[in-house]
């Protein structure tokens, strides 16, 4: 017979990155894991479907020009989280983000929410962008906008109604 495949049970990225060259490259990889100071950094226009874990400080990250989305699950744990769009490659998160972690936009270019959120932590808009778009609440917890933030509501009901806001 055929020898079996050779797939990933899981990827971490610990202190570095990893460039995602290819839309979809981790379809196969039930579980990625972007830790501490590591970051998935998405090259123009790319979607990545995958089971995504951000843990103390990891980031996803855009470079190049386009339009990057993430599709699967995002699970927050810890603080510092982060997404960072440039501003030539906007990030759409299609993703349901659940977890006890927050979230941090930091990125100088656009980020949107569209999934179900859940996470529990703190979202904080340090700099960029940062759209919500969901079809529920995108943001369960409490909301930070810092002075080079901004936040643009693009539909009724984003913030939770037990939610702080903080500008």
């Amino acid at each position: 017979g055929a020898p079996a495949a050779n797939v990933l049970s899981q990827l971490q990225i610990n202190d570095g990155g990893w460039g995602m060259a290819a839309s979809n490259a981790f379809n196969n990889v039930p579980r990625v894991d972007v830790n501490g100071d590591g970051y998935l950094n998405l090259f123009n226009t790319k979607t990545a479907t995958i089971n995504l874990f951000l843990n103390n400080g990891g980031e996803i990250r855009t470079g190049g020009s386009g339009t990057s989305s993430i599709n699967g699950t995002i699970t927050l744990t810890g603080s510092g989280n982060q997404i960072a769009p440039n501003a030539t490659n906007s990030l759409t998160v299609n993703s349901d983000i659940s977890g006890t972690g927050g979230l941090d936009m930091v990125g100088v270019g656009e980020g949107t929410l569209t999934g179900s959120n859940t996470y529990t932590g703190d979202t904080t808009v340090s700099s960029g962008v940062l759209v919500l778009n969901s079809a529920a609440t995108a943001v369960a917890g409490n909301l930070n906008v810092g002075a080079d933030g901004t936040v643009q509501l693009g539909a009724s009901d984003q913030i939770a109604d037990t939610s702080t806001v903080d500008i």
